[in-house]
């Protein structure tokens, strides 16, 4: 083997940090300017801000653009605006799209042909449906599914590129965290929800959710339009802040932003989010004493579980008789039906992107006042029947035995909400699903984990603090 040159260490740096930051108050500054309804002056903002993101060097375009469109998708629930709202949906898509097009230009990337043949597969087979049916806002599903899809695999691609996975998962606690400050001050405050309430009647009426976490508070959901999302997306933060390297040398911070999601996700009021949380910090916490995770398992989980049995038994019970746990459990008794008991062709492709409300209305669904289906499975069984199962199946499968153990860990928890709510229906966390996926199928860097112990080869590569 000839020889090679050694890479200099990388000094990492906050300055892409500081420029999402001031990039996000652009943001927010250019969504006021456009409800406002000064078309003009925003779309000056726009360009100012492509031209700005195009002079930064390479790593910084990627970090700052993959942060601006998270912090879009944050902002705006492009799946629940309404009324004079709705035409933001095409201008922040659009938005994602452009970003993810300077992402991919900037970084030079590839994404893996496989996985985008899969996600092809996938968007052929929805397509061959919705020609089947006729329902309203299919072709827009279907549009939003593919473009989430393909903009966080390239996101996610370009990140692994740069090598800049930890200033991306920066991006992402940081966001989160300005989420869970906001879902605290809605307690505080009791203000009403931004954008629609969690709960949307069959009458389009909007309202607050009421905690069963919490009695006697109202849920929070920060600028999510629903408090699973916010839930969701802490838990990521959290996963992120205690498995990686974000906060290296800064405990203070790192278990500051920790609490601060807690705290987040128990506003929140999501049961299932308080489970997966203690389950990250079984799977996290005390990872240098015990490596082993089933020693963790066994060690911490078996007597906290034993503990919470014993002083939650009233609010266990009262979980497994409300209308959420029979909804979820009547969403699963009902997968063989969509797998195997429809016409062949509609179980090989699937009812349609947008066929869950008339599948609702002819009782082949288990509601319970639900208008979401809540499992994602089942979900994509019955938006893309057997292919677009498999198909997705084999993506996550991939993607679990290829990437690193904080992006597996991210990749179980998504897998784990597929049971709780329709994941990849909400953009804002699908597209830290599909940024995940992406991670897994590109190389990773060493810069993702520390290693216990570097070779005397491998020694230059370190990263300096």
């Amino acid at each position: 083997m000839g020889s090679q040159t050694l890479k200099p260490p990388r000094v990492h740096s906050n300055d892409a940090v500081w420029y999402l930051a001031a990039g996000v108050v652009a943001a927010i500054l250019g969504v006021a300017v456009v409800l406002s309804g000064w078309i003009l002056l925003a779309a000056i903002l726009a360009l100012g801000g492509a031209a700005w993101l195009i002079s930064l060097p390479a790593r910084k375009a990627v970090i700052v653009s993959t942060g601006l469109a998270l912090a879009i998708l944050f902002a705006v629930p492009i799946m629940r605006v309404s009324g004079e709202h709705t035409f933001l949906r095409i201008p922040v898509l659009a938005s994602i799209v452009a970003l993810a097009a300077l992402a991919l230009a900037r970084s030079k990337a590839r994404v893996s042909g496989r996985l985008l043949a899969a996600l092809g597969g996938i968007l052929a087979t929805g397509t061959l449906a919705n020609l089947r049916v006729d329902d309203p806002y299919q072709w827009s599903t279907l549009g939003m599914f593919g473009i989430i899809a393909a903009t966080g695999l390239i996101f996610g691609a370009a990140t692994v590129r740069m090598d800049a996975i930890r200033p991306v998962y920066a991006c992402v606690v940081f966001l989160a965290a300005a989420e869970a400050a906001l879902a605290l001050f809605e307690l505080q405050t009791v203000m009403e929800p931004l954008w629609r309430g969690g709960k949307v009647l069959p009458d389009g009426e909007s309202v607050a959710m009421r905690s069963e976490l919490i009695p006697g508070l109202l849920r929070a959901q920060g600028t999510f339009a629903h408090p699973l999302i916010l839930a969701s997306v802490l838990l990521v933060a959290v996963a992120i802040t205690l498995g990686s390297d974000v906060f290296v040398g800064k405990a203070w911070m790192k278990w500051g932003v920790t609490a601060l999601c807690t705290a987040g996700i128990a506003a929140s009021g999501s049961r299932n989010a308080v489970i997966l949380l203690a389950l990250l910090f079984i799977a996290l916490a005390g990872k240098r004493a015990l490596r082993g995770l089933w020693a963790r398992l066994v060690i911490y989980g078996v007597p906290l579980a034993v503990i919470a049995a014993i002083l939650l038994y009233p609010q266990l019970s009262y979980v497994v008789t409300t209308g959420s746990w029979t909804h979820r459990i009547g969403s699963i008794t009902a997968l063989p039906e969509f797998a195997f008991g429809r016409d062949t062709l509609t179980m090989f492709i699937g009812d349609g992107t947008a066929s869950t409300p008339r599948l609702l209305q002819a009782g082949l669904l288990f509601s319970n006042r639900f208008l979401a289906v809540d499992n994602q499975f089942v979900l994509i069984l019955i938006q893309f029947g057997l292919i677009g199962f498999v198909l997705m199946c084999g993506i996550l499968v991939a993607a679990l035995s290829r990437s690193s153990r904080l992006t597996r860990i991210l990749l179980a928890l998504f897998v784990a909400q597929f049971f709780v709510f329709d994941v990849l229906a909400w953009p804002s966390v699908a597209v830290l699903l599909w940024i995940a996926v992406g991670l897994a199928f590109s190389t990773a860097p060493q810069s993702e984990e520390p290693m216990p112990t570097l070779s005397p080869r491998s020694a230059p590569m370190q990263r300096v603090s």
